[in-house]
């Protein structure tokens, strides 16, 4: 394993091995509640093909670690640049070239040599920046929350310590706090994104060269307790001398950079053009090279907000940065120059819906999903010859890490490892057991319910659903027994009558029958209007509800944790979703997994559980069924009954791993 427990060369020499990260793996998002509050903003505390992955979460490095390194002289210095738009996903692209030329594809970054799409998701499902930093700095990984640190709370070596090892100067420019989730995610290490003073002193015990953003108010008596420069206004960073064996600290704000569009005539904060040109005044003094981390932050604070007004200035402004950038290190002859431009995940669910820009508001027509994160695939444009193994590809952000290390390395990138993902894309739950037989009566390409896939490993339950799911119009149940042939439940005589939540008012509208002996639902697991659950949350909308005693009970159900989580192209929105086929056709869709501990109060039973399942789709209000169900069943439509006849049923040890099925039942 690549863990690093010292910050000594001693214990960075793995790195030079060729050692790639672990395959760990745990779950994820919603989507539809424009009027929900945020659960974790990162401002405040609370298509192509895909990479396979492993069947486990604990499966070990895979790479080949005996490759020998090329020693660091064996090409010219590397020129490393990363820039993150935080939220930025390919809606926020185009809006921003609208609204400067009033055509799509007009920004700068468009016209990269290398395009491609990155997948954000975390072990939590849909991830935050602390997560999706994290994996681009180290390429493992994460739970949502984690400061370059792993599932298990253990400190990664990633992308700044090649560039330590190495001799390079290293720089981090940001619009937010140096003290937030994307900044530090590469610097330093903490088990939470809050807690701010172990981050402080990380970031004080090893500063990296150049740190330049806001965060005074955490930061400001750190570093002047340091040997750093320490610089406040942008006449100071002017003046600032260029001299790389004392850390340059500029603070130009208690907290993050105003917003561009919220910013008064005359103020001398200075913004991201500046900041990144004079970073890059310092680092190319460096005769051995260099890594920048550059973020646009305050596209995602727009977006967590909804703001159309702010969002696409930020755009532009990290685009006008970028531009001026690529300008200036094209004309380095003697360097090994990489440029790399994406989003550490798509923010808010933004969709431009008419590209003529209004003449009062100077804008483009919106629509925003809701007030989070989703886990929409976000664009990657890249300059150098590294770099082309994104284009015109589809994978993992973990691949933005591998490319940025093969730079840093002076060598082709190498392959990381990904764990098992609740990221709707559902190969990695093996194929199909059922498929559909009845042609939906809710709308082609709306509402489908196409195939079911069932799964069990160490962490938890997995089932996948291809189909299609309407952001406005459906809801989605896995009904699950969690004591087959123990006759309780729904179906063995229970009924539900907790109506107080919006979700269960959905769990307890239909009646459920079944002639297979001794079947009945403990739990659910459901979704309204292609809702997300992300694991470690829940929502109103989206989530595990338990009505097995001592969880639950019929009348007052038990909210548990897990995630629910949709691939790109599967969900609808007004128009057919993308990737809709005919009846039993459709690919990926909607992804679930549930912690063993969510299900039994102390975790599998020591002599393992069986499961048997099966899905409903209706309306979100519970009056319309759809005819669809998964193992296909017999539904009353508009009555809401259902005629259990087959469930899918598995067999778990109490490790979990699988004993028996999964398989129809009868």
């Amino acid at each position: 394993m690549c863990h690093r427990s010292t910050r000594t060369a001693g214990a960075l020499a793995a790195l030079l091995s060729g050692c790639t990260p672990d395959a760990i793996g745990v779950p994820l998002l919603p989507p539809s509640q424009g009027n929900l509050a945020i659960e974790e903003a990162d401002s405040a505390p609370p298509h192509g093909t895909t990479t396979d992955t492993t069947d486990t979460a604990d499966t070990a490095d895979t790479a080949d670690t005996d490759e020998p390194l090329p020693a660091w002289d064996d090409g010219p210095p590397p020129v490393v640049v990363l820039f993150v738009g935080d939220g930025m996903g390919a809606a926020h692209i185009q809006g921003a070239g609208l609204v400067q030329s009033g055509t799509a594809g007009s920004l700068f970054i468009e016209s990269a040599p290398h395009v491609g799409w990155l997948q954000t998701a975390s072990l939590s499902g849909y991830t935050d920046s602390a997560a999706s930093a994290t994996t681009m700095a180290t390429g493992h990984k994460t739970i949502n929350g984690r400061i370059g640190q792993d599932i298990h709370g253990d400190d990664l070596d990633g992308l700044v310590d090649i560039a330590r090892l190495r001799g390079l100067s290293i720089g981090v420019v940001t619009t937010d706090t140096l003290t937030g989730a994307t900044p530090t995610a590469f610097l330093t290490h903490s088990p939470t994104r809050y807690d701010v003073e172990a981050i402080v002193a990380g970031l004080a015990a090893e500063p990296p060269h150049v740190m330049l953003g806001g965060g005074a108010y955490n930061l400001l008596t750190a570093m002047t307790e340091t040997d750093a420069e320490v610089v406040r206004t942008v006449d100071e960073l002017a003046a600032a001398p260029i001299d790389l064996t004392r850390p340059l600290a500029g603070l130009f704000s208690d907290h993050e950079l105003p917003f561009i569009a919220d910013t008064p005539t005359g103020d001398p904060t200075p913004r991201l053009p500046v900041l990144v040109s004079t970073a890059l005044d310092h680092l190319l003094t460096d005769p051995d090279g260099m890594l920048l981390i550059v973020e646009g932050a305050r596209i995602d604070h727009a977006s967590h907000a909804n703001r159309t007004d702010f969002v696409f200035q930020e755009v532009l402004e990290l685009d006008q940065t970028v531009q001026q950038t690529v300008e200036r290190l094209s004309a380095l002859e003697d360097r090994a120059v990489t440029v790399v431009v994406t989003a550490d995940h798509e923010c808010g669910g933004l969709t431009i819906t008419d590209p003529t820009i209004d003449t009062e508001t100077g804008l483009p027509g919106v629509t925003w999903t809701w007030f989070d994160h989703t886990n929409w695939d976000v664009p990657v444009f890249a300059w150098g010859e590294a770099t082309s193994l994104l284009d015109g590809e589809r994978k993992h952000n973990a691949w933005a890490w591998a490319t940025l290390d093969g730079a840093l390395r002076s060598r082709a990138p190498v392959e990381p490892s990904l764990p098992r993902l609740p990221d709707g894309a559902l190969d990695d739950l093996g194929p199909a057991l059922v498929t559909q037989t009845a042609t939906t009566d809710f709308g082609a390409g709306f509402n489908q319910l196409d195939g079911l896939r069932v799964t069990a490993d160490a962490r938890g339950l997995w089932v996948g659903i291809d189909g299609v799911f309407d952001k406005r119009a459906n809801g989605v149940i896995v009904w699950l027994d969690l004591d087959p042939g123990a006759g309780t439940g729904v179906g063995a005589g229970m009924e539900l009558t907790d109506i107080i939540g919006i979700l269960d008012r959905l769990i307890g509208a239909p009646t459920i029958t079944t002639d297979i002996d001794g079947l009945g639902f403990d739990a659910a697991i459901g979704q309204m209007a292609a809702s997300y659950a992300r694991d470690g949350s829940t929502y109103e909308v989206a989530g595990v509800r338990q009505f097995q005693p001592p969880e639950g009970q019929a009348d007052n159900l038990a909210w548990k944790q897990g995630a629910i989580n949709y691939d790109d192209g599967n969900v609808a929105d007004g128009a057919p979703a993308t990737d809709a086929g005919a009846t039993g056709e459709s690919i990926n869709g909607m992804e679930i997994f549930v912690p063993y501990s969510q299900l039994w109060t102390d975790g599998l039973p020591a002599d393992g559980a069986s499961v048997s399942l099966m899905v409903t789709m209706s309306s979100i209000d519970g009056t319309t069924w759809s005819n669809q169900a998964l193992p296909p069943q017999d539904v009353g439509g508009v009555a809401g009954a259902v005629e259990v006849s087959s469930v899918v049923n598995l067999t778990i040890d109490a490790d979990g791993q699988i004993l028996d099925g999964p398989s129809l039942v009868p």
